[in-house]
This record gives C-alpha cells, sequence and structure tokens, in this order.
C-alpha cells in the first residue's frame, strides 16, 4: 500500500512537471536572442501545409529546413532555464576536468581553441553534417568564385585566414584530433583556384607572430594585430606598401568605469559556465592626418536602402556595451558597407567581398583607398558583373577566414 501511494505521488510530480513545462512554452515570452550565446534563437516557426510537408534550402547557410526541423530547434532553444541547465553542465564538465565541451576545447593558457576536423575536403570524417556542409558549401563556392571572375575584367584577390586551432596547435590538450587548414583547406585552394584569381594564403604570416596576441582566446576572429601582420601580406601580393606599424597609435579600449573593456567572444558561450578569463580589445589610430566615414545598408527586394547607419569612423563606439563587442569593428553586419578616406593622393576605389575577419582590417586598408565598398553575401543578392559596373573598383578583393567561406553560399556572384 505505501509503495503505491509513492508511485502515485511521484507519478503526480512528473506530470506536474511537464504540464508545467509545457505551459512554460505557451505562457513565456519567446527569446529571439542570447546574448550569452552570441547567436539568433529559433522562434516558433510559420506552420502551414507547405512547411509541413516539403522541405526548403536556407540559401544562406545551406542547410534544408522544414517545420519539424525548425520546430525542434525551436524547443531547444526555448527551454524554460535553458541558459541556467547549460551553465551547469559545463561547470559540471569542468569539474570533472574534461578539456573538450562541444567542439571547443579548452587549450593551455585560457585559450579556447575550435576541433577543426569538420575542415574535411576529403571525406575523412564523412558522415557529420557539419563536415558534409563545409565540403559541399567550400567546393562550390570555390567554383562559383573562379566562374564570376572569368566575367570581369578588373584584377582579383582571394585571401584567406586560419582559424587559432592551425596557429596554435601546441596549446591543445594532449592527443586532441584535429585537422590542420593549412594542410588540407589552403593547400586545395592553392591549387583550385584559377589563373584569374591570385590566392593570397595569409598562414606564413600569421604562423610567423604566433607568439604574439593575434587571436583572440575566447573568439574566433583575429585581434587587430593579427589583421594587420595579414595586411602586410596582402599589400606585397596586390602591390601596396603598408603603412608601419609604428606610425599608428595602439590603445586599449576602456568600459565606462575606466577598466579594460572584458570581451568574451563565439567560443565561450560554448562553454560558458566554466571560469574562463575575458579578452581585451584595441584600437589603431593613425598618427598621420586621416578623416574617415562609413555608411551601411541593406537592400529590400525593390532595390530601396535600408537599415541605415552612417558613421564618422569604423569605430563604433556603442557597441562596447552590448555582448556584441567585436562590432565594434565597423559595426552590425550589412549586406553594404562604404567606407570612405581621405588618405590616399590619388582616388582608387576597392571593392571588398568578405566575412567579419574583414572588419578589424579596414583600419588599415583604408589608407590605400579613398573608397571600399564592402559586400557581405550573406545578405547580398547582386552578382559580381553588376556589382563591378556599379562600384567600378580598381582592384576586387575576396578576404574570408576558412569557417567564413564555409559558412555562406556564394551562388549570387554568378547572377
Amino acid at each position: 500500500m505505501e509503495n503505491k501511494s509513492i508511485n502515485s505521488v511521484v507519478g503526480v510530480i512528473l506530470i506536474a512537471v511537464v504540464l508545467i513545462g509545457f505551459g512554460a512554452y505557451i505562457v513565456l515570452p519567446q527569446q529571439s536572442r542570447s546574448d550569452i550565446e552570441s547567436r539568433n534563437l529559433q522562434t516558433f516557426p510559420e506552420l502551414s501545409f507547405k512547411t509541413v510537408f516539403e522541405k526548403t534550402e536556407n540559401v544562406i547557410t545551406g542547410k534544408t529546413e522544414n517545420f519539424m526541423i525548425l520546430f525542434e530547434e525551436y524547443c531547444a532553444d526555448q527551454f524554460v532555464a535553458r541558459s541556467f541547465w547549460v551553465s551547469s553542465f559545463h561547470l559540471f564538465e569542468g569539474m570533472l576536468q574534461h578539456k573538450k565541451l562541444g567542439d571547443v576545447f579548452l587549450g593551455s593558457e585560457g585559450r579556447l581553441l575550435i576541433d577543426t576536423r569538420y575542415v574535411d575536403l576529403e571525406s575523412r570524417y564523412a558522415g557529420t553534417v557539419h563536415a558534409d556542409q563545409f565540403r559541399s558549401n567550400f567546393v562550390s563556392n570555390v567554383k562559383w568564385i573562379k566562374e564570376a571572375v572569368a566575367s570581369i575584367e578588373v584584377p582579383a584577390y582571394l585571401a584567406m585566414a586560419t582559424n587559432s586551432t592551425t596557429i596554435y596547435p601546441d596549446m591543445l590538450p594532449p592527443n586532441a584530433a584535429v585537422f590542420s587548414e593549412q594542410d588540407m583547406v589552403l593547400q586545395y585552394m592553392q591549387e583550385k583556384v584559377g589563373e584569374d584569381i591570385s590566392f593570397i594564403n595569409l598562414y606564413p604570416a600569421l604562423a610567423a607572430h604566433k607568439n604574439e596576441e593575434i587571436f583572440y582566446k575566447t573568439d574566433h576572429h583575429w585581434t587587430l594585430l593579427g589583421a594587420y601582420y595579414a595586411y602586410e601580406s596582402i599589400c606585397a601580393s596586390m602591390g601596396l606598401t603598408p603603412v608601419p606599424l609604428d606610425q599608428f597609435d595602439v590603445e586599449t579600449l576602456l568600459d565606462s568605469q575606466g577598466q579594460p573593456v572584458s570581451f568574451s567572444g563565439t567560443y565561450y558561450p560554448k562553454v560558458f559556465g566554466i571560469p574562463v578569463k575575458p579578452d581585451t580589445m584595441t584600437k589603431f589610430t593613425p598618427k598621420f592626418p586621416a578623416n574617415y566615414s562609413m555608411v551601411s545598408y541593406n537592400m529590400d527586394a525593390v532595390g530601396t536602402k535600408i537599415d541605415y547607419a552612417e558613421h564618422n569612423s569604423f569605430y563604433v563606439d556603442s557597441h562596447l556595451e552590448t555582448a556584441q563587442k567585436y562590432e565594434y569593428y565597423t559595426g552590425n553586419i550589412h549586406g553594404y558597407t562604404e567606407i570612405t578616406s581621405d588618405v590616399p593622393a590619388e582616388p582608387r576605389t576597392l571593392l571588398l567581398i568578405k566575412d567579419s575577419y574583414a572588419h578589424s582590417m579596414i583600419p588599415f586598408l583604408a589608407n590605400h583607398y579613398t573608397k571600399i565598398m564592402m559586400i557581405d553575401y550573406r545578405d547580398v543578392g547582386a552578382g559580381l558583373t553588376s556589382l563591378v559596373e556599379e562600384v567600378n573598383p580598381d582592384e576586387v578583393l575576396f578576404l574570408y577566414s576558412v569557417t567564413g567561406f564555409s559558412d555562406v553560399k556564394l551562388v549570387n556572384l554568378t547572377r
């Protein structure tokens, strides 16, 4: 009798927990953004005959989507007290001295390093969604760039950066299995990119300065110092004379309390709950006279400019007060960003097709061009030919990280 009573109580508690959890999904407001995880959250997907019974491909990410796929993501992203449970799990993992959480290694000296086994062009890691998507997008993007560049008569360059795991393999935990982007991807690019494009492998320039702070420890981006060394390599290939490093004043950014800005980047959300020292951020200011301006916008379906933002600098101070602190460098991601400079003596224009790695290089490239038109193909549908006709650039530069190059589909280049 007593056992039956206990079972009844347990049953009631379980039912109550399920009902409360289900009710919370309905009653609590949806969260569209997680600042802790630095990403957008899946809200309740559109429910219709088409979304339930048909699968569509997201043209930006290349992922196949329908209602059930997005509903599963919605349930995971909107789980009640999700941040608390994830943080607690990571803390528990840390107490067990695990050296990898998800796809992030806990490296030495507080450095977080991404697992690069998905960077796989030889099917050594086949069968995983990430690796298969990487391989498909990467190979397709190379084809589309070659096809698009063949239709223009402007010098074109493709510069590609590795991530920090490839630069700091000695900081990985013992026996960590990763693939080198230098060995696999960059050599592939060197061979496949074609004669119409000058390929710039940025690995040697970065590896030569690995003992300096060229990558953030909690983020996938390079620092401004890392971007500067990459800029030197790009200048060498494009026939430009780089501005010497000693011609910039370098300052550590401070918050409103006069303390160094505390930056926890894109890797930190994957391990949050485990104590990790935040990064600091810097600003490079030229010692010579220079005036810059920046205009950013997107285009709607009929070609009207929307999300318009204008600044008298490519540093946007307001972002230092947000979780997205890397956006201090050129602001929110827009499809179109036009930067003007009065430094060059003669008019010169660059068409820069890029991911967010390029944002940290603008303080240096802007001293060679009176106009830089930055294009982010995550939000742009125009073809390369029409962009060249509109912008009339002296050069076209594609600047991507290996990861960024595989996370976007560049099919619109060929329109």
